[in-house]
């Protein structure tokens, strides 16, 4: 539906299939629910996977039958019978021995630094959706999150979880074009940890973006430059890497 270009739908289901860790970025309405269902039918189908929500929107439950799909809780009237996103991850989604977590929507600061613990614990390929308007200032928020959760919490650790947990980051968006609101994939790029200097943020490698009119620009050699640790993870699924890079430049 426009939403997004065919090689970027290419790029993301190699990405689902090599266990790559992907964050959805943008305001609310811009597709993010729609886009993580979708994303998530890429798993394979002898994986079980894990849904976290708050509300249940994304339905991979009746979509997929290796799925658990765990909602969270209001207290009721008396004060009891609270159970948080963060105590679905903590207490719950990970004794169910899940190949993947999906994350409805990282809103809080126990949730956010629990979903850093998973992905960097062994669940790679997990997904999570974030609200922010850019993709720099969504791993600033995922940080900002984390930290918020527990006290004294070292920032150097909290940025290295984040730029090691996540590898692929998307920014979807809406744009006025012929007289009607469009949703539109703004960004992707691939995510890496900055070993170089302990206080930067994470790198952003841009790898596609928009640039109006239903036309996307693509940076290929972007491809050859990845993060050592999604190269790994592509090998080790059987994605060749320049699969992608062939791909792009036709």
């Amino acid at each position: 539906m426009g939403l997004l270009p065919k090689d970027a739908v290419e790029v993301l289901r190699l990405a689902v299939q090599a266990a790559l860790t992907i964050l959805l970025v943008g305001r609310t309405g811009v597709g993010k629910t729609t886009l993580a269902t979708a994303a998530a039918l890429e798993i394979p189908e002898d994986e079980r996977i894990v849904t976290v929500e708050a509300v249940r929107e994304l339905g991979l439950n009746r979509l997929r039958p290796n799925c658990i799909s765990l909602q969270a809780r209001d207290a009721n009237a008396e004060g009891a019978g609270l159970v948080t996103i963060s105590d679905l991850l903590r207490k719950v989604a990970l004794r169910q021995r899940p190949h993947r977590i999906i994350v409805g929507e990282v809103l809080d600061p126990p949730e956010a630094l629990d979903f850093l613990h998973a992905v960097t614990s062994g669940h790679d390929g997990s997904l999570t959706t974030l609200h922010a308007t850019n993709l720099s200032l969504a791993l600033k928020r995922l940080e900002l999150l984390a930290l918020g959760a527990e006290a004294g919490a070292a920032q150097e650790l909290t940025r290295h979880m984040v730029g090691s947990g996540i590898d692929v980051a998307v920014l979807l968006g809406k744009y006025r074009e012929e007289g009607r609101w469009q949703r539109r994939m703004a960004s992707l790029a691939f995510v890496d940890e900055n070993d170089g200097d302990d206080a930067a943020p994470p790198i952003i490698q841009e790898l596609c973006a928009y640039r109006g009119g239903g036309h996307w620009e693509w940076e290929p050699r972007r491809l050859v430059e990845m993060p050592r640790k999604i190269r790994d993870k592509l090998e080790m699924a059987g994605v060749d890497a320049l699969r992608m890079r062939y791909m792009l430049e036709g």
